[in-house]
């Protein structure tokens, strides 16, 4: 679990995500790899941080998951905006209906890896389902 060091305040993107960009590739539970194709780059995931930053934001909504990099930047910064006194959680809701199938399951992979698990709602639907529910509850 790599969960004390996201809270670096240096600028630098969470070790995972390093690795994932450097490599190029996605670790999976069972000690393969398979190759990261269409993820964020890192000059947008550099850009998730200093946003979040600028805001000083505690929860955030991603549509879509894939490999889980962008969730595991907005994970990771969220976290740097909350301070223990506070006693509130980071929170990110998320909602990708083919993180099971079509990605494997390797985005909710990698944010339990990093130690995210307990700050992501998973929803496996569309945003057009999920939404609206949001904007009710």
């Amino acid at each position: 679990m790599v969960r004390a060091e996201s809270k670096r305040m240096d600028g630098a993107l969470h070790p995972l995500v390093e690795e994932i960009l450097r490599s190029g590739r996605v670790p999976t539970n069972d000690g393969r790899a398979v190759v990261a194709q269409g993820h964020i780059p890192r000059d947008e995931c550099e850009l998730l941080y200093r946003q979040v930053a600028a805001t000083q934001a505690r929860e955030a909504i991603e549509v879509g998951m894939a490999f889980g990099i962008s969730t595991l930047c907005l994970c990771d910064a969220l976290s740097r905006n909350t301070s223990p006194e506070t006693g509130k959680r980071p929170h990110l809701v998320v909602m990708d209906p083919h993180q099971g199938d079509g990605w494997q399951g390797l985005g909710l992979q990698q944010v339990r890896s990093a130690g995210f698990g307990d700050m992501v709602e998973f929803h496996a639907r569309t945003s057009q389902a999920v939404l609206p529910e949001l904007v009710t509850r």
